[in-house]
Parts: C-alpha cells; structure tokens; sequence
C-alpha cells in the first residue's frame, strides 16, 4: 500500500520550483503553506509481471490492520492469480507482502492458507528491501502519474478518481520492466547486500 496527498507535494520533484526571476515569482508559489496533518488516501494493489489487480482504496480515518486486510485485499490477490495465471502454473507464483504487521498477523497467515495462496514467509522476508520490490517501483510511476504537470487535486473523491484513471492508463510495459531483471536483482542483492542495487 502508499499514501497519495491531494497535492503531491510529498514527490520528489515537486517540493522546490525553478523561477529566471525570484521577484516575479507569484507569492503563492514561493510561499506554499502546507497542513502539518495533510489528507491522505491510502491505496494497496497487486501486480506482477502479467497485469494489474483490482485497487482497493482504505475509507477515510480507516488504517490498514488485519481486519481490513483479510477483509478487502486478500480477496483481491485471489481474485488476481485466478485472472492471470492457470492452475498448473500457480504452483510457480508466490504473494510477496512487505512486513507490515498486518501481513503476517496470526489471522491473516491462517487466510492466505486458507485460500490456497504461496506467500513469502516472515523468515524469509527481507527487511528494508524497496530495492527489489517491484511495486515500490510501481507506486513511484504511478505518483508521477497522478501528479503530472503539478496537477492537484480539490478534494479526496477527485483524488481517488485521477489515481485510478492513471493507473488504468500506465502502458502496460512500465510494470513489465519493474520485472525483468527481478531474479537476477535477488540474487545480488543476497550476494553483495541490498546497497550494491543502488
């Protein structure tokens, strides 16, 4: 899952501004107030090589906790390897949450079990690794998306419909490349540390 701010200006890029002349420099840009508690939308999806799941956006004032997580995204895993991937070859596909308490709570391990799902364990799991994970990548192109020519948004549902509407508009080879040298990533990340991706 990531948070998306209405006005995006939590991106890289689009804190600062580039101006020939200070003086003629609108105040209002020179002098941004921001909220110190800034509205949020938090937004979790799967994807692979193969597509994109279905987004499920968290209510407002709702954190993402195992009751939500077995509720609203599992499911959508579920439904996801069903789409795209045929029986025989799901014994070839692993779920890779990150270790977010909810991920690995008790009810939430009895679930994925439950509904047959290859997931990462715990163990397993290495931490601190958004350099191997292709949807860190992923939610990176979609916030450039979102926000493209410092777009901004006037409230929440405009916010949640632009994340969608760009999601469904990513050509489909932005998340393809987020793979394509995944195993080979893996496996220098475990031989030389995570730093040596970077």
């Amino acid at each position: 899952e990531s948070y998306f701010t209405l006005d995006g200006a939590a991106m890289p890029g689009n804190s600062g501004f580039y101006s020939s002349d200070r003086k003629e420099t609108p105040t209002d840009v020179k002098h941004k107030h921001e909220s110190k508690f800034p509205e949020k939308v938090m937004v979790w999806m799967v994807i692979s090589y193969r597509g994109l799941g279905e987004i499920f956006v968290s209510p407002k004032g709702q954190s993402m906790n195992r009751h939500v997580y077995i509720k609203e995204c599992l499911p959508r895993v579920k439904k996801f390897e069903n789409k795209f991937y045929k029986a025989r070859e799901k014994k070839d596909i692993w779920f890779w949450p990150d270790l977010a308490t909810a991920h690995y709570a008790k009810d939430t391990v009895a679930e994925m079990a439950a509904l047959d799902l290859q997931y990462i364990t715990k163990e397993l799991n290495p931490p601190n690794a958004p350099q191997i994970r292709p949807i860190e990548n992923y939610w990176s192109a979609l916030k450039q998306k979102v926000y493209e020519g410092n777009w901004s948004a006037k409230n929440r549902k405009q916010l949640i419909r632009r994340i969608k509407f760009s999601a469904k508009n990513i050509e489909s080879k932005t998340y393809q490349n987020l793979f394509v040298n995944l195993k080979s990533n893996m496996r220098r990340a475990v031989k030389n540390g995570l730093e040596s991706l970077i």
